[in-house]
């Protein structure tokens, strides 16, 4: 809970307030940015291009090289402070990537990356850095914090029983006959380190199950449908093309 509630308030509030500092956005160390990239494009000729050899009539598709900007590595854009004085001071505008910030302190050569990777970047954060922040916040004794020794004993004993009949009713399948399902939850809830077995580090106190079958195919059932979509997509962009 004290993750998710860090998180929020770090990935919602902070990159919207700092850039309203001007001593903060107008950070020379902050105003940096990545490396601009070639992409191809396909226009329709024009007469000039069929006059330069690059189309045999006007309206034929044509691959034109276009230079897409270097990318600013913490903004959203970086201007002007004055949009008619030259000699104003650049200022960071828009949201501040703290991801991205993060990721270079961290290390990562950000300043050779294009846009695309950029985002991607940002993506692949999102996606990691909370699952990690809250692996990491659960290891402090924040439970212990206003009880004795004996209070969070119990309470530590109380959430443990509650935890293990969760997890052997997540790995214990479910049985079609309603009764015969109940009675053997119930036999398993006295002895949940019969199911062990079935983890897939069983020393440990870490709850990944080993997969099934059922959970390859179901794996590969996901897969099949999100290909199938994108495979709709591409369809429906080459019909409209």
């Amino acid at each position: 809970m004290i993750g998710m509630i860090v998180w929020l308030i770090l990935m919602s509030v902070v990159p919207w307030l700092l850039p309203e500092w001007p001593a903060f956005s107008r950070n020379p160390g902050l105003l940096l940015l990545g490396q601009a990239q070639k992409v191809d494009v396909v226009v329709t000729a024009t007469s000039d291009d069929v006059a330069a050899g690059l189309a045999v009539k006007a309206g034929d598709p044509v691959h034109e090289s276009e230079t897409v900007s270097a990318p600013p590595l913490f903004f959203d854009s970086i201007a002007r402070v004055n949009a008619v004085d030259v000699l104003s001071p650049l200022e960071g505008q828009g949201r501040f990537n703290v991801e991205c910030y993060l990721m270079s302190l961290l290390g990562l050569p950000e300043k050779n990356f294009n846009a695309a990777q950029i985002y991607t970047c940002r993506w692949l954060f999102d996606g990691l850095f909370p699952t990690v922040m809250l692996v990491g916040l659960s290891y402090l004794p924040v439970g212990r914090l206003g009880r004795t020794q004996e209070e969070w004993l119990e309470t530590r004993s109380r959430q443990q029983e509650l935890d293990d009949r969760f997890f052997v009713k997540m790995k214990t399948k479910i049985n079609s006959d309603w009764d015969e399902d109940k009675r053997e939850l119930e036999s398993r809830y006295s002895t949940p380190d019969s199911l062990n077995h079935l983890k897939l580090f069983p020393n440990s106190s870490w709850e990944f199950t080993k997969w099934t079958t059922d959970d390859s195919l179901g794996f590969a059932a996901c897969w099949a449908v999100a290909f199938a979509i994108l495979g709709l997509l591409w369809a429906v962009i080459r019909i409209g093309a």
